[in-house]
């Protein structure tokens, strides 16, 4: 639905530019999931490894403003953004962590 806003607000827009905004989307989604699945597993737990909170802290929210910038590159919504980026820490193994704040042990 975020994606056809523009439509729901009456600007004139293609059938070719819906097109190019669900390829771009798509393009986003697979990224995010496969980069969520590889490297934030393993880029977590170096970060857990540490057992320093404010440094696990700082590399989920650099993890999650990272994603979403490159969703607003993309041109697509920030929310939009961090959706997936939230999917991608979610996705970890450190998920749980993420979501208290503090890292656990390795």
């Amino acid at each position: 639905m975020m994606l056809v806003i523009p439509l729901l607000a009456g600007q004139e827009v293609g059938v070719a530019g819906i097109a190019w905004v669900l390829a771009k989307a798509a393009l986003l989604v697979v990224a995010t999931v496969v980069f969520g699945r590889v490297v934030v597993p393993s880029l977590l737990a170096v970060v857990a490894g540490t057992r320093r909170r404010e440094l696990f802290l700082l590399a989920v929210l650099g993890l999650g403003a990272s994603i979403t910038w490159l969703a607003t590159l993309a041109g697509l919504s920030l929310a939009l953004g961090a959706f997936m980026a939230g999917v991608a820490l979610a996705d970890s193994d450190y998920g749980y962590q993420a979501l208290a704040g503090r890292a656990a042990a390795a």
